[in-house]
């Protein structure tokens, strides 16, 4: 039962501050000055209120901020059922106006940089930071989580791709590519939704607004180029390059996985990996390149980094001609640009997982088990990111015993 009383702390001196009691069945009152002085002499201890005469003056204020004080009071309690001492001086000190009020940081670009700081192992983190680092230069006007809707996402997606942006040219000088501007907006869907499962409030519009993406025009190696790579004399430094790459080429494994084999990882003819990306489990068969470049280095592969083994190997291609002309056209600032390469020029550290995976699937492996090995939750992820062509995939089915049949 909830009791509120305003009594006098000195009442036998001339003046004295008002003091309120509150009695909520602790053993203890709650007490707290509200920060007025009143003369004794005018105090009614029966209505626990200044008497309003006209040589003072201030009383009426002071009646009013004592029913000011009562109903927040009772306002508090009937919200929270009890009285938390601590809570309750703490609001009503802002009540009151003795402290200004601790708002709690709401903007998104406060949360977003809690994600980067509570997710700093994540192996892709950086992704995250170069999003983070895009939304304090494009989105300056910081905006409370809740606010970051359909609007605001592709506003931001708008600027990022365009042309003033120089930041964000690559080294060979060209705009964000539309599918690189739609990694950051899935990124930022990513951290929204994390702080939602944890009960922050979020738009409910964001997932309307789908990331706009356009097929990756990317090379793979076909297996004679494979195994003309894997024939040739090379010195030292390009060897590694060619041989840890043909590792990747083999087994469809990301750079981050195939580069720390060792002979833990193999066991009865099969290499076992746990992916560091997302530590699911892999089985993957030794081809016979592979075997051989892993007991050639004794299962202590060379130890390159990724910019470097992505310079080395455009130098072997280059050195067995692979001079075939390409050309790929991007949406970069809004518009498609066309440009062409040769395709030693291409070639990275990914496109020996894709080439893994292509070739894999042309030689009649299906789908679903090649999809155990590069982690595609989908067949339909997976036909896209393989090179397959409709005469090469035509090709594999006149293979097959159904078109066989006489």
């Amino acid at each position: 039962m909830l009791s509120i009383k305003f009594i006098l702390k000195e009442p036998n001196k001339e003046t004295s501050l008002i003091y309120i009691y509150v009695f909520s069945g602790q053993k203890k009152p709650f007490k707290y000055s509200i920060s007025e002085i009143v003369p004794v002499k005018y105090w009614n201890k029966d209505t626990q209120k200044t008497r309003e005469l006209m040589e003072f003056q201030r009383a009426k204020a002071i009646n009013k901020k004592i029913d000011r004080c009562r109903k927040f009071v009772e306002s508090y309690y009937e919200e929270k059922s009890a009285i938390d001492a601590d809570d309750l001086r703490e609001k009503l000190d802002v009540f009151l106006g003795k402290k200004k009020e601790v708002k709690e940081d709401t903007r998104f670009t406060t949360y977003f940089k809690l994600y980067l700081d509570t997710n700093a192992t994540k192996p892709n983190i950086n992704a995250y930071t170069t999003t983070y680092s895009a939304i304090c230069e494009l989105m300056p006007d910081s905006v409370e989580i809740g606010q970051v809707d359909y609007a605001y996402l592709e506003k931001f997606q708008k600027l990022f791709q365009a042309k003033k942006i120089k930041r964000y040219k690559n080294k060979e000088g060209q705009l964000p590519s539309l599918n690189y501007s739609s990694l950051q907006i899935k990124n930022i869907k990513a951290v929204l939704h994390d702080f939602q499962k944890k009960g922050v409030p979020i738009s409910d519009t964001i997932d309307d607004y789908t990331k706009s993406e356009e097929e990756a025009d990317s090379i793979y190696l076909t297996m004679q180029e494979i195994e003309k790579l894997h024939k040739l004399e090379l010195p030292k430094r390009l060897e590694k390059a060619r041989d840890l790459f043909l590792v990747g080429c083999c087994t469809a494994m990301r750079i981050s996985d195939y580069k720390s084999l060792s002979k833990d990882n193999i066991r009865d003819g099969m290499i076992y990996k746990a992916t560091k990306k997302t530590g699911e489990r892999v089985v993957v068969p030794i081809h016979p390149i592979a075997k051989e470049i892993l007991e050639r280095y004794d299962y202590k592969l060379p130890i390159l980094s990724e910019a470097k083994l992505n310079k080395y190997i455009k130098e072997v291609g280059k050195l067995v001609d692979m001079n075939e002309p390409i050309i790929i056209t991007k949406t970069e600032g809004g518009k498609k640009i066309s440009r062409t390469f040769k395709k030693y020029e291409l070639i990275t550290t990914h496109t020996a997982r894709r080439s893994g995976a292509t070739n894999m699937y042309l030689n009649g492996i299906p789908s679903i088990s090649i999809m155990m090995i590069t982690g595609h939750t989908t067949e339909k992820a997976f036909l896209k990111y393989i090179k397959v062509t409709k005469e090469q995939n035509a090709q594999v089915l006149a293979s097959h015993e159904f078109f066989q049949a006489k």
